[in-house]
């Protein structure tokens, strides 16, 4: 079964855990047994975001990794520091908030997004927060953006975190007097969001950096961090 290394942690003098991301199984850790030894074939291969190839059986506590194959290195990426950091901030945000979801769907988001970040020598932080936005939609939570999510008219001019989506200006009066955070938002963001949902990464690598707006990453982390239920740093600042 394929699977995407997440990370890896001691346990006894030779023995790490190993979480993977799988194409069937969703989020797992297993446990590698001599992975720490010289003569292990397979600590090279077990590095973080490395895609594999990938058997295991159950264990007393813990299910053990049996076997695993190289399939995809992303080699290119170590020679690239700023996208090194994209793809820490995403092992980070996928550590914190996935459980147990399995969704081949996510899985091949997770590869596509690699593959941009080993592939292209220049990814915008825009693309990351488009990456966010559609694996959050995935999860079961895609923004709103076309009708008011309480009345369903058409003209729009704020979005609502809470609510999931775009509002119209008297449903945005009533949920700021219900304390919903709520954001202004223009026909121009709107227009740049659902090319973040309808478009590649790799095809809107390029266009996002001539038309991006700034105001988006503020509207895009705020959602994610009321829907992930839990507090996760900026992914927009430096880090």
């Amino acid at each position: 079964m394929q699977a995407i290394v997440l990370s890896r942690r001691d346990v006894r003098e030779y023995d790490q855990i190993v979480t993977f991301y799988t194409c069937e199984d969703g989020k797992i850790d297993l446990l590698a047994k001599g992975i720490k030894k010289i003569t292990s074939k397979n600590a090279a291969i077990l590095s973080p975001f490395f895609l594999v190839d990938i058997d295991y059986v159950g264990g007393k506590d813990l299910p053990r990794l049996t076997t695993v194959q190289q399939v995809e290195t992303f080699d290119r990426l170590s020679s690239n520091l700023a996208n090194i950091k994209l793809m820490a901030k995403s092992l980070d945000l996928i550590n914190r908030v996935f459980r147990q979801e399995h969704d081949r769907k996510i899985f091949d988001g997770l590869v596509e997004w690699l593959r941009l970040l080993n592939n292209e020598a220049e990814v915008h932080q825009a693309i990351f927060d488009t990456f966010v936005l559609k694996l959050w939609a995935l999860l079961g939570f895609k923004m709103v953006i076309e009708r008011c999510v309480s009345c369903g008219s058409v003209s729009v001019e704020n979005i609502s975190v809470a609510s999931g989506g775009v509002v119209c200006k008297m449903c945005a009066v009533v949920k700021k007097k219900d304390g919903e955070i709520v954001f202004p938002i223009n026909k121009s963001e709107r227009v740049l969001l659902r090319k973040m949902f309808e478009q590649p990464l790799k095809v809107i690598n390029r266009s996002l950096k001539l038309e991006w707006l700034p105001d988006i990453h503020t509207i895009i982390y705020n959602f994610v961090i009321f829907h992930s239920h839990q507090p996760l740093a900026d992914w927009g600042k430096d880090s």
